[in-house]
């Protein structure tokens, strides 16, 4: 969470807890369990350098597909 994110939830914390110890306390363990959250997914989120490297290798591929196939069509050609 950012520092404005948590300055935020804080004061929302602080209207129904008047006590600011236990705000503060409050906030510190959801951060916690938000961190914890976003850690447990951070393998499976995907991020532009990932998708990056995808592109490129779907690229490649088409690449290569786009040459056997024109192989195939030349070498059928000069069969007939």
């Amino acid at each position: 969470m950012t520092a404005s994110q948590s300055l935020r939830l804080y004061e929302l914390t602080l209207e129904f807890v008047k006590d600011k110890d236990k705000a503060k306390e409050y906030v510190s363990k959801i951060e916690e369990v938000v961190d914890q959250k976003f850690k447990d997914k951070e393998t499976v989120l995907t991020t532009k350098v990932d998708l990056a490297e995808a592109k490129l290798d779907i690229i490649k591929w088409m690449v290569a597909t786009g040459i056997a196939v024109t192989g195939l069509v030349v070498a059928f050609i000069k069969l007939l």
